[in-house]
């Protein structure tokens, strides 16, 4: 058997950098007890193959009675209404809470969740049919993420109410476009122009987007992170995907731009289809999701 020494000796440099990285961050789960509850994104065995086995761990389903965990990781399928209630009533001290995502970020990466990270898990908590679950039982409560507050209807006198029914007519907005009751998905595409750098608007190099710190020269982990925990947060998803999908279409519809742009574009597209998969399915108001094909190929597609 021929044996390449010199590749054979990238790979083992490669795995003892990895090793460097992830093993003294997967011993410090040794003296913790994690349940997995539920799947997805990832598989529930999977995850906890990644740890060692000096670290007890085990699926709900299979979990003996006398295990009690202080970590529970959630998956976002898998579990019936109430099995996280069933799980938080049987323990005696509150256990650490987090999603398969925020597992996964503190092993390979050591980003806890539940210390300086906590900005990544209150905006997962909006998207999170299992963290929603969790919080509405207090069970984020150490870490500041509160139970959601009722809002109360004020009390309007009889007399008032019906004084309200007759006179109030809805507002004339003179000389304004009537507001949308529905925010349809932009599309990501536009036709291509003959001028180059011609488009109905430019790049903003200052973009709110931009000063947050989204660039498509950072890594897809570190943009995902700005997105989620800053963007999303404070412009809200619409406003989000209408930017990333418009600088798309600005740089498709320039001369050549598909080709010169290709990188950016890439990675634009990239986020796009990662929020429609992970935020937009619970995100509420609903909107209809961007095309990413331009007018003109969506008529040809669509024939």
């Amino acid at each position: 058997m021929n044996v390449d020494f010199e590749d054979f000796a990238t790979q083992v440099n490669y795995l003892a950098a990895i090793g460097r990285l992830v093993v003294p961050r997967a011993f410090g789960f040794t003296d913790h007890k994690v349940l997995f509850l539920g799947y997805a994104p990832f598989d529930s065995e999977e995850l906890g193959g990644l740890l060692p086995r000096e670290v007890q761990w085990h699926e709900h389903d299979y979990a003996p009675e006398e295990f009690v965990p202080d970590i529970v990781v959630l998956g976002r399928e898998g579990f019936e209404k109430g099995t996280i209630k069933s799980v938080l009533e049987d323990l005696e001290t509150p256990p650490k809470i987090v999603p398969q995502e925020g597992f996964l970020d503190e092993l390979l990466f050591g980003h806890d969740w539940w210390d300086d990270e906590v900005e990544a898990l209150r905006t997962m908590v909006n998207h999170h049919r299992g963290l929603q679950s969790a919080r509405s039982l207090g069970a984020l409560a150490l870490v500041g993420i509160e139970q959601p507050q009722q809002k109360k209807k004020p009390a309007i006198e009889e007399g008032v109410l019906r004084t309200q029914q007759t006179t109030v007519k809805s507002p004339q907005r003179t000389g304004a476009t009537p507001m949308p009751s529905k925010f349809s998905w932009p599309s990501t595409e536009a036709n291509e122009s003959t001028k180059i750098g011609a488009t109905e608007l430019d790049l903003q190099p200052q973009s709110r987007l931009k000063q947050l710190g989204y660039d498509t020269t950072k890594s897809r982990s570190e943009r995902w992170r700005i997105l989620t925990t800053r963007a999303v947060p404070e412009l809200e998803l619409p406003k989000v995907a209408s930017f990333i999908a418009w600088l798309c279409r600005t740089r498709k519809s320039q001369k050549g731009g598909r080709e010169k742009f290709i990188s950016s574009i890439t990675e634009w597209e990239y986020d796009l289809a990662r929020l429609k998969r992970e935020i937009y399915p619970s995100y509420k108001p609903r909107f209809n999701w961007p095309d990413s094909e331009p007018k003109s190929r969506q008529g040809n597609r669509n024939r």
